[in-house]
């Protein structure tokens, strides 16, 4: 057994010396082609896939495991995932609930991005107040 690699590592010795340098150059480039190809598909595929969770109907694309519905407005991370916090307290939630903006249209929804953008959570709630009264 010991001889037969003997005998196939000197073929292989014996053919790399009868090639040219330009062959020789060629066939490396090739394999460090290949080899660059390789960590490209791997890097691509085992890269995470992040997504924002605000109000989800599908956890499917999520490379996460959430073993229950997770409430509007909350913030989770983790594998499984954990509730971290939530993004606003229960009464602007409810109010973002019940302003039901992801069915708006998308004129609506721009002028609401003032609004609801507003570093004062009094005012926004004011705001979609108002709104939902009109």
């Amino acid at each position: 057994m010991a001889e037969r690699f003997k005998g196939i590592t000197n073929q292989i010795v014996e053919t790399w010396k009868s090639w040219t340098k330009k062959q020789k150059t060629v066939l490396l480039s090739a394999i460090a082609a290949v080899a660059i190809a390789i960590g490209i598909i791997v890097f691509a595929v085992t890269r995470p896939n992040y997504q924002v969770l605000t109000t989800c109907k599908d956890y499917s694309e999520l490379n996460s495991v959430i073993s229950k519905n997770v409430e509007p407005y909350t913030v989770v991370a983790g594998n499984p995932a954990k509730v971290i916090r939530k993004r606003f307290d229960d009464e602007l939630i409810e109010l973002m609930l019940e302003l039901k903006w992801w069915d708006k249209s998308t004129e609506e929804i721009k002028n609401l991005i003032p609004i609801l953008t507003d570093n004062n959570i009094e005012k926004i709630k004011n705001e979609i107040h108002i709104l939902l009264k009109n």
